[in-house]
Protein backbone atom coordinates (compact mmCIF):
# COMPACT_ATOMS: atom_id res chain seq x y z
CA UNK A 1 0.00 0.00 0.00
CA UNK A 2 1.01 3.50 -0.03
CA UNK A 3 2.33 5.64 2.37
CA UNK A 4 -0.95 7.66 2.98
CA UNK A 5 -3.78 4.76 1.63
CA UNK A 6 -7.16 5.20 1.57
CA UNK A 7 -9.81 2.42 1.56
CA UNK A 8 -11.43 3.36 -1.82
CA UNK A 9 -7.92 3.45 -3.46
CA UNK A 10 -6.40 -0.22 -2.40
CA UNK A 11 -6.58 -3.06 -3.97
CA UNK A 12 -9.11 -5.95 -3.24
CA UNK A 13 -6.78 -8.20 -1.91
CA UNK A 14 -5.34 -4.98 0.52
CA UNK A 15 -9.09 -4.58 1.54
CA UNK A 16 -9.48 -8.31 2.44
CA UNK A 17 -6.59 -8.12 4.54
CA UNK A 18 -8.08 -5.05 5.88
CA UNK A 19 -11.23 -6.71 7.65
CA UNK A 20 -9.07 -9.53 8.23
CA UNK A 21 -6.96 -7.34 10.70
CA UNK A 22 -9.72 -5.56 11.68
CA UNK A 23 -11.59 -9.00 12.79
CA UNK A 24 -8.45 -10.69 14.31
CA UNK A 25 -8.76 -8.35 17.53
CA UNK A 26 -6.85 -5.39 15.44
CA UNK A 27 -3.44 -6.70 17.79
CA UNK A 28 -0.96 -8.13 15.00
CA UNK A 29 1.82 -6.34 14.28
CA UNK A 30 2.83 -8.65 12.03
CA UNK A 31 0.41 -6.79 9.68
CA UNK A 32 1.76 -3.82 7.40
CA UNK A 33 1.29 -0.56 9.90
CA UNK A 34 -0.88 0.57 6.94
CA UNK A 35 -3.81 -0.93 8.11
CA UNK A 36 -3.71 0.35 11.54
CA UNK A 37 -3.31 3.77 10.15
CA UNK A 38 -6.48 3.08 8.15
CA UNK A 39 -8.39 2.10 11.64
CA UNK A 40 -6.66 5.57 13.14
CA UNK A 41 -8.12 7.59 10.33
CA UNK A 42 -11.52 6.62 11.46
CA UNK A 43 -10.97 7.31 14.65
CA UNK A 44 -9.12 10.87 14.97
CA UNK A 45 -11.93 11.99 12.81
CA UNK A 46 -14.54 10.31 14.98
CA UNK A 47 -12.77 12.50 17.72
CA UNK A 48 -12.14 15.65 16.76
CA UNK A 49 -14.81 16.27 14.00
CA UNK A 50 -17.70 14.17 15.12
CA UNK A 51 -16.84 15.25 18.66
CA UNK A 52 -18.97 12.50 20.41
CA UNK A 53 -17.77 12.83 24.11
CA UNK A 54 -19.84 9.46 24.90
CA UNK A 55 -16.62 7.75 23.39
CA UNK A 56 -13.95 10.20 23.61
CA UNK A 57 -11.95 7.93 26.61
CA UNK A 58 -12.73 4.68 24.88
CA UNK A 59 -11.09 6.47 21.53
CA UNK A 60 -7.92 7.32 23.64
CA UNK A 61 -7.68 4.33 25.22
CA UNK A 62 -7.62 2.58 21.82
CA UNK A 63 -4.50 4.67 20.46
CA UNK A 64 -2.53 3.98 23.23
CA UNK A 65 -3.32 0.42 22.52
CA UNK A 66 -2.04 0.45 19.21
CA UNK A 67 1.09 2.69 19.46
CA UNK A 68 2.24 0.31 21.71
CA UNK A 69 1.98 -2.41 18.93
CA UNK A 70 4.43 -0.61 17.06
CA UNK A 71 6.97 0.78 19.50
CA UNK A 72 9.94 0.71 16.95
CA UNK A 73 7.73 2.53 13.90
CA UNK A 74 8.64 6.28 13.86
CA UNK A 75 5.78 7.47 11.34
CA UNK A 76 3.11 5.41 14.41
CA UNK A 77 5.04 7.29 17.12
CA UNK A 78 4.84 10.78 15.29
CA UNK A 79 1.06 10.94 14.44
CA UNK A 80 -0.76 8.82 17.23
CA UNK A 81 1.71 10.53 19.36
CA UNK A 82 0.72 14.04 18.33
CA UNK A 83 -3.01 12.63 18.23
CA UNK A 84 -2.44 11.66 22.46
CA UNK A 85 -0.85 14.79 23.14
CA UNK A 86 -3.65 16.83 22.10
CA UNK A 87 -6.47 14.79 22.67
CA UNK A 88 -5.56 13.51 26.68
CA UNK A 89 -6.04 17.02 27.63
CA UNK A 90 -9.95 15.80 27.11
CA UNK A 91 -9.53 13.50 29.71
CA UNK A 92 -7.23 15.20 31.88
CA UNK A 93 -7.01 18.33 34.62
CA UNK A 94 -3.24 20.37 34.14
CA UNK A 95 -2.83 19.31 37.89
CA UNK A 96 -2.95 15.90 36.98
CA UNK A 97 -0.63 16.03 33.74
CA UNK A 98 2.67 14.46 34.09
CA UNK A 99 6.12 15.91 32.34
CA UNK A 100 7.80 14.19 30.45
CA UNK A 101 11.53 13.23 29.66
CA UNK A 102 11.08 11.77 25.90
CA UNK A 103 11.67 14.51 22.95
CA UNK A 104 8.54 13.70 20.59
CA UNK A 105 9.04 15.58 17.57
CA UNK A 106 10.42 19.21 16.43
CA UNK A 107 8.32 21.21 18.45
CA UNK A 108 7.28 21.03 22.53
CA UNK A 109 4.54 19.10 23.54
CA UNK A 110 1.11 20.55 23.54
CA UNK A 111 0.13 18.75 26.66
CA UNK A 112 3.69 20.11 27.74
CA UNK A 113 2.86 23.42 27.02
CA UNK A 114 -0.60 23.41 28.50
CA UNK A 115 0.47 22.34 31.85
CA UNK A 116 3.11 24.66 32.27
CA UNK A 117 1.37 27.18 31.01
CA UNK A 118 -1.36 26.86 33.34
CA UNK A 119 0.73 26.72 36.07
CA UNK A 120 2.46 30.01 35.31
CA UNK A 121 -1.22 31.63 34.92
CA UNK A 122 -2.31 30.17 38.38
CA UNK A 123 1.16 32.14 39.23
CA UNK A 124 2.94 28.98 40.76
CA UNK A 125 6.80 28.25 40.42
CA UNK A 126 8.09 25.54 38.30
CA UNK A 127 9.44 22.47 40.19
CA UNK A 128 12.52 21.09 39.19
CA UNK A 129 10.72 18.02 36.87
CA UNK A 130 8.81 20.41 34.91
CA UNK A 131 12.10 23.01 34.11
CA UNK A 132 13.55 19.82 33.25
CA UNK A 133 10.72 17.90 30.87
CA UNK A 134 10.69 21.97 29.26
CA UNK A 135 14.28 21.32 28.45
CA UNK A 136 14.46 17.97 27.57
CA UNK A 137 11.77 18.63 25.09
CA UNK A 138 12.85 21.78 23.57
CA UNK A 139 14.43 20.86 19.72
CA UNK A 140 16.76 23.30 20.61
CA UNK A 141 18.31 21.88 24.01
CA UNK A 142 21.57 19.92 23.57
CA UNK A 143 22.41 17.01 26.49
CA UNK A 144 25.53 15.45 26.09
CA UNK A 145 26.25 11.54 26.33
CA UNK A 146 26.44 11.69 30.30
CA UNK A 147 22.54 12.39 30.21
CA UNK A 148 22.07 9.31 28.03
CA UNK A 149 24.61 6.83 29.03
CA UNK A 150 23.32 7.57 32.67
CA UNK A 151 20.16 8.69 32.53
CA UNK A 152 18.60 7.66 36.06
CA UNK A 153 21.35 9.61 37.85
CA UNK A 154 21.32 12.62 35.39
CA UNK A 155 17.60 12.60 36.27
CA UNK A 156 18.25 12.20 39.96
CA UNK A 157 21.32 14.94 40.21
CA UNK A 158 19.21 17.48 38.21
CA UNK A 159 16.53 17.76 40.70
CA UNK A 160 19.10 18.09 43.36
CA UNK A 161 21.22 20.55 41.71
CA UNK A 162 18.05 22.38 40.75
CA UNK A 163 16.81 22.24 44.19
CA UNK A 164 19.62 23.46 45.63
CA UNK A 165 19.44 26.71 43.13
CA UNK A 166 15.92 27.31 43.45
CA UNK A 167 14.52 25.48 46.81
CA UNK A 168 11.10 27.25 46.24
CA UNK A 169 10.89 26.24 42.36
CA UNK A 170 11.68 28.64 39.80
CA UNK A 171 9.64 32.04 39.01
CA UNK A 172 8.57 32.80 35.35
CA UNK A 173 6.55 35.68 34.31
CA UNK A 174 3.72 34.35 32.45
CA UNK A 175 3.96 35.47 28.37
CA UNK A 176 0.92 37.39 26.90
CA UNK A 177 0.25 35.22 23.72
CA UNK A 178 -1.90 32.57 24.81
CA UNK A 179 -2.04 29.15 23.65
CA UNK A 180 -3.66 27.40 20.24
CA UNK A 181 -2.74 24.61 18.67
CA UNK A 182 -3.69 23.53 15.24
CA UNK A 183 -4.31 19.35 14.89
CA UNK A 184 -3.46 18.06 11.41
CA UNK A 185 -5.30 15.11 11.01
CA UNK A 186 -2.98 11.74 9.99
CA UNK A 187 -5.43 11.40 7.09
CA UNK A 188 -4.91 14.81 5.81
CA UNK A 189 -8.26 14.69 5.05
CA UNK A 190 -8.82 18.17 7.84
CA UNK A 191 -7.38 20.32 10.62
CA UNK A 192 -8.62 21.86 13.40
CA UNK A 193 -7.67 24.97 15.30
CA UNK A 194 -7.71 24.12 19.73
CA UNK A 195 -8.05 26.79 21.78
CA UNK A 196 -7.65 25.21 25.49
CA UNK A 197 -8.69 26.75 28.65
CA UNK A 198 -7.78 26.32 32.17
CA UNK A 199 -10.20 27.27 34.90
CA UNK A 200 -12.44 28.49 32.09
CA UNK A 201 -9.08 31.18 31.32
CA UNK A 202 -6.85 31.12 28.49
CA UNK A 203 -3.24 29.13 28.61
CA UNK A 204 -0.66 31.43 28.47
CA UNK A 205 1.79 30.06 25.62
CA UNK A 206 5.32 29.48 26.95
CA UNK A 207 6.83 28.55 23.67
CA UNK A 208 8.54 31.87 22.77
CA UNK A 209 9.92 31.78 26.68
CA UNK A 210 14.25 31.64 26.57
CA UNK A 211 15.27 32.34 29.84
CA UNK A 212 14.00 29.19 31.59
CA UNK A 213 15.53 26.56 29.21
CA UNK A 214 18.52 28.90 29.73
CA UNK A 215 18.37 27.79 33.34
CA UNK A 216 18.00 24.59 33.05
CA UNK A 217 20.69 24.28 30.17
CA UNK A 218 23.00 25.72 32.72
CA UNK A 219 22.11 23.29 35.28
CA UNK A 220 22.19 19.99 33.13
CA UNK A 221 25.81 21.28 31.88
CA UNK A 222 27.07 20.95 35.97
CA UNK A 223 25.54 17.77 35.85
CA UNK A 224 26.95 16.32 33.18
CA UNK A 225 30.33 17.42 34.36
CA UNK A 226 29.66 15.43 37.55
CA UNK A 227 28.58 12.23 35.64
CA UNK A 228 31.46 12.59 32.47
CA UNK A 229 34.07 10.31 35.01
CA UNK A 230 31.14 7.88 35.33
CA UNK A 231 29.93 7.64 31.61
CA UNK A 232 33.68 7.35 30.03
CA UNK A 233 34.02 4.48 32.87
CA UNK A 234 30.63 3.26 31.30
CA UNK A 235 31.65 4.24 27.64
CA UNK A 236 35.04 1.65 28.46
CA UNK A 237 33.15 -0.80 30.54
CA UNK A 238 29.74 -1.33 29.06
CA UNK A 239 28.94 -4.35 31.57
CA UNK A 240 30.22 -1.93 34.68
CA UNK A 241 27.04 -0.73 35.43
CA UNK A 242 26.09 -1.39 39.24
CA UNK A 243 29.94 -2.36 40.03
CA UNK A 244 32.12 -1.23 42.88
CA UNK A 245 34.13 1.60 40.35
CA UNK A 246 30.67 3.00 38.78
CA UNK A 247 29.33 3.42 42.31
CA UNK A 248 32.35 5.14 43.02
CA UNK A 249 32.40 7.48 40.30
CA UNK A 250 28.73 8.28 41.36
CA UNK A 251 28.59 11.96 42.71
CA UNK A 252 28.39 12.18 46.83
CA UNK A 253 25.03 13.36 46.42
CA UNK A 254 23.22 10.30 44.20
CA UNK A 255 24.81 7.82 46.94
CA UNK A 256 22.10 7.98 49.39
CA UNK A 257 19.45 6.80 45.90
CA UNK A 258 21.73 4.36 44.38
CA UNK A 259 23.26 2.03 47.56
CA UNK A 260 25.72 -0.48 47.12
CA UNK A 261 25.97 -3.29 49.70
CA UNK A 262 29.52 -3.98 47.85
CA UNK A 263 31.05 -0.18 48.39
CA UNK A 264 29.93 -0.80 52.36
CA UNK A 265 31.85 -4.04 52.09
CA UNK A 266 35.21 -2.42 50.25
CA UNK A 267 34.82 0.44 53.41
CA UNK A 268 35.00 -2.56 56.14
CA UNK A 269 37.80 -3.89 54.35
CA UNK A 270 40.03 -0.71 53.75
CA UNK A 271 39.20 0.29 57.13
CA UNK A 272 40.66 -3.10 58.47
CA UNK A 273 43.79 -2.84 56.28
CA UNK A 274 44.30 0.78 58.02
CA UNK A 275 43.91 -0.72 61.53
CA UNK A 276 47.12 -3.02 60.55
CA UNK A 277 49.25 -0.21 59.17
CA UNK A 278 47.79 0.69 56.11
CA UNK A 279 50.66 -1.13 53.88
CA UNK A 280 49.07 -3.65 51.05
CA UNK A 281 50.29 -5.06 47.74
CA UNK A 282 48.64 -2.92 44.77
CA UNK A 283 47.68 -6.08 43.15
CA UNK A 284 45.82 -6.57 46.07
CA UNK A 285 43.67 -3.33 45.82
CA UNK A 286 42.84 -3.57 42.08
CA UNK A 287 42.00 -7.04 42.68
CA UNK A 288 39.23 -5.93 45.54
CA UNK A 289 38.20 -3.50 43.56
CA UNK A 290 38.10 -5.25 40.05
CA UNK A 291 37.27 -8.94 40.90
CA UNK A 292 40.20 -10.19 39.55
CA UNK A 293 44.04 -9.85 39.98
CA UNK A 294 46.22 -8.41 36.98
CA UNK A 295 49.86 -8.85 36.83
CA UNK A 296 50.02 -5.09 34.47
CA UNK A 297 48.51 -2.53 36.05
CA UNK A 298 48.66 0.56 34.21
CA UNK A 299 47.59 4.49 35.47
CA UNK A 300 43.73 4.65 34.66
CA UNK A 301 43.62 1.25 36.60
CA UNK A 302 45.67 3.08 39.46
CA UNK A 303 43.62 6.39 39.28
CA UNK A 304 40.07 4.72 39.44
CA UNK A 305 41.30 2.79 42.39
CA UNK A 306 42.16 6.19 43.89
CA UNK A 307 38.87 8.09 43.42
CA UNK A 308 36.59 4.94 44.41
CA UNK A 309 38.65 5.02 47.64
CA UNK A 310 38.56 8.99 47.80
CA UNK A 311 34.63 8.70 47.74
CA UNK A 312 34.97 6.23 51.03
CA UNK A 313 36.69 8.78 52.83
CA UNK A 314 39.73 6.98 51.98
CA UNK A 315 43.14 7.87 50.23
CA UNK A 316 45.69 6.18 48.46
CA UNK A 317 49.47 7.05 47.83
CA UNK A 318 50.78 7.25 45.82
CA UNK A 319 48.33 9.17 44.21
CA UNK A 320 49.28 8.80 40.57
CA UNK A 321 48.00 12.05 39.23
CA UNK A 322 51.38 13.32 41.19
CA UNK A 323 53.77 10.22 41.80
CA UNK A 324 57.08 10.21 40.18
CA UNK A 325 56.25 6.67 39.49
CA UNK A 326 53.38 4.24 39.48
CA UNK A 327 54.12 1.20 41.89
CA UNK A 328 54.67 -2.22 40.73
CA UNK A 329 51.96 -4.79 41.26
CA UNK A 330 53.58 -6.52 43.91
CA UNK A 331 54.95 -3.33 45.54
CA UNK A 332 52.58 -1.94 48.39
CA UNK A 333 50.70 1.18 48.34
CA UNK A 334 49.41 2.96 51.41
CA UNK A 335 45.68 3.40 52.33
CA UNK A 336 44.71 6.32 54.95
CA UNK A 337 42.02 8.26 56.13
CA UNK A 338 41.44 11.49 54.20
CA UNK A 339 39.09 13.04 56.61
CA UNK A 340 36.38 13.27 54.45
CA UNK A 341 34.98 12.32 51.08
CA UNK A 342 36.66 13.69 48.11
CA UNK A 343 35.21 13.90 44.53
CA UNK A 344 38.34 15.42 42.76
CA UNK A 345 41.64 13.97 43.89
CA UNK A 346 43.45 16.04 41.92
CA UNK A 347 42.40 19.59 42.81
CA UNK A 348 45.40 20.17 45.50
CA UNK A 349 47.43 23.36 45.65
CA UNK A 350 50.89 24.34 44.15
CA UNK A 351 52.18 24.67 47.71
CA UNK A 352 51.62 20.72 48.00
CA UNK A 353 52.68 19.84 44.76
CA UNK A 354 56.30 21.41 46.11
CA UNK A 355 56.29 20.11 48.92
CA UNK A 356 55.82 16.42 47.42
CA UNK A 357 58.59 17.11 45.33
CA UNK A 358 60.60 18.14 48.70
CA UNK A 359 59.00 15.37 50.41
CA UNK A 360 60.73 13.09 47.33
CA UNK A 361 63.80 14.67 47.73
CA UNK A 362 64.38 13.97 51.43
CA UNK A 363 63.06 10.26 51.26
CA UNK A 364 65.84 9.69 48.63
CA UNK A 365 68.38 10.96 50.69
CA UNK A 366 67.71 9.20 53.90
CA UNK A 367 67.75 5.92 51.62
CA UNK A 368 71.11 7.05 51.25
CA UNK A 369 72.90 4.82 53.17
CA UNK A 370 70.38 1.37 53.13
CA UNK A 371 68.42 2.14 56.59
CA UNK A 372 65.85 4.91 57.61
CA UNK A 373 66.99 6.40 61.41
CA UNK A 374 64.93 7.58 63.70
CA UNK A 375 65.82 11.24 63.88
CA UNK A 376 65.74 11.00 59.53
CA UNK A 377 61.94 10.01 60.34
CA UNK A 378 61.38 13.31 62.22
CA UNK A 379 62.93 15.38 60.07
CA UNK A 380 60.67 14.25 57.68
CA UNK A 381 57.67 14.24 60.07
CA UNK A 382 58.77 17.78 60.64
CA UNK A 383 59.05 18.88 56.79
CA UNK A 384 55.97 17.87 56.27
CA UNK A 385 54.40 19.58 59.59
CA UNK A 386 56.60 22.74 58.27
CA UNK A 387 54.92 22.94 55.01
CA UNK A 388 53.38 26.28 54.74
CA UNK A 389 49.20 27.00 53.16
CA UNK A 390 48.71 23.43 53.38
CA UNK A 391 44.91 22.10 53.87
CA UNK A 392 44.58 19.26 57.05
CA UNK A 393 43.98 17.36 53.72
CA UNK A 394 46.51 18.07 52.33
CA UNK A 395 48.95 17.13 54.85
CA UNK A 396 47.42 13.66 55.63
CA UNK A 397 48.08 12.72 51.71
CA UNK A 398 51.89 14.16 52.26
CA UNK A 399 52.12 11.67 55.51
CA UNK A 400 50.91 8.80 53.65
CA UNK A 401 53.48 9.56 50.30
CA UNK A 402 56.35 9.96 53.25
CA UNK A 403 55.30 6.55 54.54
CA UNK A 404 55.24 4.99 50.65
CA UNK A 405 58.35 6.93 49.93
CA UNK A 406 59.77 4.82 52.81
CA UNK A 407 58.53 1.64 52.08
CA UNK A 408 59.36 2.19 47.98
CA UNK A 409 62.65 4.60 47.92
CA UNK A 410 61.85 7.17 45.36
CA UNK A 411 63.70 6.46 41.41
CA UNK A 412 66.65 8.86 41.16
CA UNK A 413 66.50 9.16 36.93
CA UNK A 414 62.45 10.17 37.64
CA UNK A 415 63.41 12.71 40.52
CA UNK A 416 66.35 14.05 38.19
CA UNK A 417 64.03 14.30 35.69
CA UNK A 418 61.50 16.03 37.42
CA UNK A 419 63.49 18.84 38.64
CA UNK A 420 64.26 19.83 34.92
CA UNK A 421 60.71 21.13 35.24
CA UNK A 422 61.27 23.02 38.50
CA UNK A 423 61.64 26.88 39.10
CA UNK A 424 64.61 28.69 40.58
CA UNK A 425 62.58 29.43 43.61
CA UNK A 426 61.24 25.97 44.08
CA UNK A 427 64.94 24.47 43.65
CA UNK A 428 66.37 26.97 46.14
CA UNK A 429 63.59 25.29 48.64
CA UNK A 430 64.49 21.45 47.44
CA UNK A 431 68.23 22.17 48.06
CA UNK A 432 67.51 23.51 51.70
CA UNK A 433 65.73 20.32 52.01
CA UNK A 434 68.36 18.15 50.89
CA UNK A 435 70.62 19.53 52.92
CA UNK A 436 68.55 19.12 56.00
CA UNK A 437 67.54 15.22 55.48
CA UNK A 438 71.27 15.01 55.05
CA UNK A 439 72.05 15.81 58.03
CA UNK A 440 69.12 14.64 60.12
CA UNK A 441 71.07 11.29 60.94
CA UNK A 442 74.17 13.14 62.71
CA UNK A 443 75.90 11.57 59.72
CA UNK A 444 77.57 13.61 56.49
CA UNK A 445 78.21 11.53 53.66
CA UNK A 446 80.77 13.42 51.71
CA UNK A 447 80.19 14.23 48.14
CA UNK A 448 76.29 12.75 47.95
CA UNK A 449 74.37 15.56 48.76
CA UNK A 450 76.27 18.07 46.90
CA UNK A 451 76.46 15.96 43.75
CA UNK A 452 73.12 15.78 43.61
CA UNK A 453 72.56 19.07 44.44
CA UNK A 454 74.53 20.32 41.76
CA UNK A 455 72.79 18.52 39.22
Amino acid sequence: MSYWPGYSDISARSRATYLEWLASGRSDPSYDPGYMFLYFYGLERRFFVDQTNADAQDIIAEVRRLISLYPENHSVKRYLGEFLDIATLAETESDALEPTFERQGWELPFSLKYAIGARLDKGETLSADWVLSWLMCHPESHLRTPATRCRNEFLALFKIRFDDRFPNGLKVSKPRKHLKATYRAASSEFEGTINPTADGKPVPDISGLRKPVEIAQEVADEVIDDLDKLSRYLGRNPEGKGSIEAHALLPLDLWSLFPSTEMEALKEWAGGIMQSGGLIPLADVIEKLEGQRSTKIGKRQLTGAADALARLGFGLAPDPRFALRSPKPEEPVVLFELGEQIEKLEDVSASYQTALMELALASFVAHADGRIADAERKALEAQIASAAVLSEQERRRLQANMAWFLAVPPDMTLLRRKLKDVGVEDQKAMRAALVSAAHADGVNRPGFTGEFVVQ
